[in-house]
């Protein structure tokens, strides 16, 4: 025997579960596309900085919608593998939002404070990257949709609690 006779390819995954993956992206996904075009429509370009700083910003602000976009079609075409590669850019553009700038706005000497900063820089990136594995391998694809899809309702909550607060006691 010889040892590509051992190697075997993953299992096709069936039409249901294919059509649930594809139901859980597409809102996250509409959710994203529409979130980074009034973010893209509502700031400029050139006033996003300088430095390193600024060029993240840029790179985040022009690959967010084509992430978003590719997300919501690869989901609708039952794509789900590629929407969670889709996804996860989207995760990692996100990411590099979130780094810190030249001020170290974002980084904390203080361990209670040093919580939001491991929430935004250490597990969103961990997910994407394992979820992108895991789309490689074409291996566990709802594992992977959880993955990509709870930073981004982690995201989304915190916006939604944020409008609350703002609409309950104002700024």
């Amino acid at each position: 025997m010889n040892s590509v006779a051992l190697e075997t390819a993953p299992a096709p995954i069936s039409g249901w579960k294919r059509f649930w993956l594809s139901a859980v992206m597409v809102p996250l996904a509409l959710f994203e596309t529409w979130d980074s075009s009034m973010f893209f429509l509502a700031l400029d370009l050139s006033d996003t900085g300088s430095g390193f700083s600024g060029i993240l910003t840029k790179i985040y602000m022009l690959t967010h919608p084509v992430f978003a976009v590719a997300a919501v079609l690869c989901a609708l075409a039952g794509r789900v593998r590629w929407a969670v590669v889709a996804m996860a850019g989207v995760v990692l553009g996100r990411w590099l939002w979130y780094l810190p700038g030249p001020n170290g706005s974002l980084a904390s000497k203080d361990l209670y404070a040093l919580q939001p900063t491991i929430t935004l820089l250490i597990i969103p990136p961990l997910l994407a990257v394992c979820a992108l594995v895991l789309a490689r391998r074409n291996e566990h694809l709802g594992l992977a949709t959880l993955l990509v899809c709870v930073p981004v309702i982690y995201s989304n909550f915190e916006m939604a609690l944020f409008i609350l607060a703002v609409s309950i006691y104002g700024f």
